[in-house]
């Protein structure tokens, strides 16, 4: 919402990294159809790497139904050639929350952050497992991306970080 307030965008172009059901998405379209803003959806999904994640089908199907543009890129994030799969080339917020090793955020960091053009956004950035978890806060601050915002959830579990670009 800050964000809005700020920038009074008319339109909104969102890159997640590692969709999970499509929460996200979902939650795109909600906030933009309240503040009557055009939106266009992307991710990119290894829909092969959980059977749980069928969901999402039914949210780009939901897509279809309002209108809206939603790009699903059925491919592991490390892939070059998913970057060729997406519709641009920039994103007003680009969303990291595949695997969250430290090489593969690390990867992800490199390929997709210069596509941001406002926000880029980090999931799980406090581990809550010190094997899997740990990995997305430590590759943040190897990329010497400084978090203007954390929103952490239940003490120091989980959380969003925001940079703005």
């Amino acid at each position: 919402d800050t964000y809005y307030t700020e920038r009074k965008p008319t339109h909104l172009s969102f890159l997640e990294i590692g969709a999970y059901k499509g929460l996200w998405a979902l939650a795109l379209a909600e906030f933009c159809k309240q503040k009557g803003i055009t939106f266009e959806y992307a991710t990119v999904t290894y829909m092969e790497q959980d059977p749980n994640n069928n969901p999402l089908y039914g949210v780009q199907e939901y897509y279809k139904t309002i209108g809206a543009s939603f790009t699903l890129v059925n491919s592991p994030s490390q892939n070059p050639a998913a970057l060729e799969q997406l519709p641009q080339t920039k994103y007003n917020i680009v969303f990291i929350d595949g695997d969250h090793r430290y090489e593969m955020v690390k990867e992800d960091i490199e390929i997709y952050r210069p596509l941001a053009t406002d926000m880029l956004l980090f999931h799980d950035i406090r581990p809550i497992f010190t094997d899997a978890s740990c990995g997305v806060y430590q590759a943040i601050e190897e990329a010497e991306i400084t978090l203007d915002e954390q929103i952490i959830v239940d003490g120091q579990w989980m959380g969003i970080g925001i940079h703005y670009v």
